[in-house]
C-alpha cells in the first residue's frame, strides 16, 4: 500500500513538467526531468521525492535503497500518465520511472558491464574491443538503462480517500518507456555515443515494452550480450555475489528456486523451521525474503547445511531470469521511434526533425 494522500499532495505541488504529448485516444502523458544527465543536484526536491515513491515497487524484491550511487551522474525521468479507466469507471493515473546513466564520470561505470564475464574478463573488456577505442574514452561511449518503476494507476485526486491501492496493473508501461527514453535522447541534442546496455528479462522485453495497434506492433530493439558479441549464449556469465542472492526474486527463476529448497527441504537438510526463520514463513510465500537465506554466511539456522553449499546449488540447478543486453544506441532509439509511432503519441509533431531518425515500416507478409 502507498500513501496516496501524499502522493496527491505532491503532484499538486510540482513545477510545470518538461513536456506534455497526448496519443491518437487523448491519453495524456506528461514528462518531468528530475535529473539532468551530469547534473549533481536535484531539479526540484519534490520531483525527487516522488521519485522515491516510485521506486518503492521495488520492495516486491526484497529491501534495497531507493537512491544509488549511479543517480548522482544520471538522467532521471518520470511520466505521468492520465486516462480512463473502464475497470474504476473514472479517470486515473498512473507513473512510469527509467534513467539513463552514462558509462564516464564518478562513480566510473554503470554497473553492468562490470558484473558479467566471458572468458574470466568483465564485459567491458570485449565491448570496448568490439567498438574499437582505447581505455581512456571507452567508457564515454557507454550509456545504461535501468531502474525502471512505477505507481500503480490509482484516481486522481483521491487524497480524501486516505491509502488507495487498486492493485491494477500499468497500461502504458511500454509507451511511457519509449517516450522516456526518446525525450532524453532529444534532451542530449542527438547525441548517439556508440552503446547502451540494460539488464532485462525476456518477459518485459517481449510482452512488457511490446505495443500495437490494429494489425501493427513493434518492440524496443534490446540486443542480448551473445548476439552483440557473436559469442555463445551460455558464454557470458553473471557474478551471482552482486545482487543475485541479495534479490533472487528478480534475478533467478523462481520456479526452479523453489524446486531446490523443497527437495532440500524433503532431504532434510534444511528444516521447515529454518526456512521459517529467514522467510517469515514457509514456501512459496514471503519470496520477497529469499535473499535473506541465500546470503547466510556459515549455518543455516536448524539446518544440516551452510549457505555457501546452498549457494553452490543455486548456481548448478537454478537458472538466471534476467539478462545482459547491449545495443547500439542509434539502433536503440530508431526502435523506439517505431513504438511511438504505432503508439500514436505526438511526438513527431513536437519535434519534427524526430521523422528524419525514423525508420522505415517493416515490409508486410506478401509484399517482400
Amino acid at each position: 500500500m502507498y500513501d496516496g494522500s501524499r502522493v496527491d499532495s505532491l503532484i499538486r505541488q510540482l513545477p510545470p513538467p518538461h513536456a506534455r504529448y497526448c496519443d491518437r485516444v487523448g491519453t495524456i502523458f506528461e514528462v518531468y526531468r528530475v535529473k539532468s544527465l551530469g547534473d549533481h543536484f536535484w531539479r526540484d526536491p519534490l520531483l525527487k521525492e516522488l521519485l522515491i515513491k516510485t521506486r518503492d515497487s521495488y520492495r516486491r524484491y526484497g529491501v534495497r535503497t531507493s537512491l544509488d550511487q549511479y543517480d548522482v551522474k544520471a538522467a532521471i525521468y518520470l511520466v505521468r500518465v492520465m486516462y480512463h479507466s473502464e475497470e474504476m469507471a473514472t479517470r486515473v493515473e498512473e507513473w512510469i520511472s527509467v534513467r539513463v546513466v552514462p558509462g564516464n564520470g564518478n562513480p566510473l561505470g554503470a554497473g553492468e558491464l562490470e558484473i558479467y564475464f566471458y572468458e574470466g574478463k568483465r564485459m567491458d573488456y570485449w565491448v570496448r574491443k568490439k567498438l574499437g577505442c582505447g581505455q581512456k574514452v571507452f567508457w564515454s561511449r557507454v550509456l545504461s538503462n535501468s531502474r525502471m518503476c512505477g505507481i500503480r494507476p490509482f484516481v486522481s485526486g483521491a487524497s480524501d480517500k486516505g491509502e488507495t491501492n487498486y492493485r491494477l496493473g500499468h497500461k502504458y508501461t511500454a509507451v511511457c518507456n519509449a517516450i522516456i527514453s526518446t525525450q532524453f535522447i532529444i534532451d542530449t541534442n542527438y547525441l548517439f555515443p556508440g552503446v547502451i546496455t540494460g539488464i532485462l528479462r525476456d518477459d518485459l522485453h517481449e510482452k512488457g515494452l511490446r505495443v500495437s495497434f490494429g494489425s501493427e506492433e513493434a518492440i524496443p530493439t534490446f540486443t542480448k550480450a551473445h548476439e552483440f558479441l557473436g559469442i555463445p549464449q551460455d558464454a557470458v556469465k553473471l557474478n551471482r555475489g552482486t545482487y543475485a542472492y541479495e534479490f533472487p526474486s528478480y534475478w533467478l527463476d523462481v520456479a526452479q528456486l523453489i524446486n531446490l529448497l523443497e527437495r532440500l527441504q524433503r532431504e532434510d537438510r534444511i528444516s521447515e523451521e529454518g526456512l521459517e526463520y529467514y522467510l517469515r514463513g514457509s514456501l512459496p510465500s514471503n519470496l520477497n525474503n529469499l535473499g535473506a537465506l541465500l546470503t547466510v554466511a556459515g549455518t543455516i539456522h536448524a539446518s544440516k547445511m551452510t549457505g555457501e553449499e546452498l549457494r553452490a546449488l543455486v548456481d548448478e540447478h537454478v537458472q538466471e531470469k534476467p539478462s545482459l543486453r547491449i545495443t547500439y544506441t542509434r539502433e536503440w532509439f530508431e526502435s523506439y521511434l517505431r513504438v511511438l509511432q504505432v503508439a500514436g503519441v505526438d511526438m513527431f509533431d513536437q519535434n519534427p526533425e524526430l521523422l528524419n531518425f525514423l525508420p522505415p515500416k517493416p515490409a508486410k507478409e506478401g509484399q517482400r
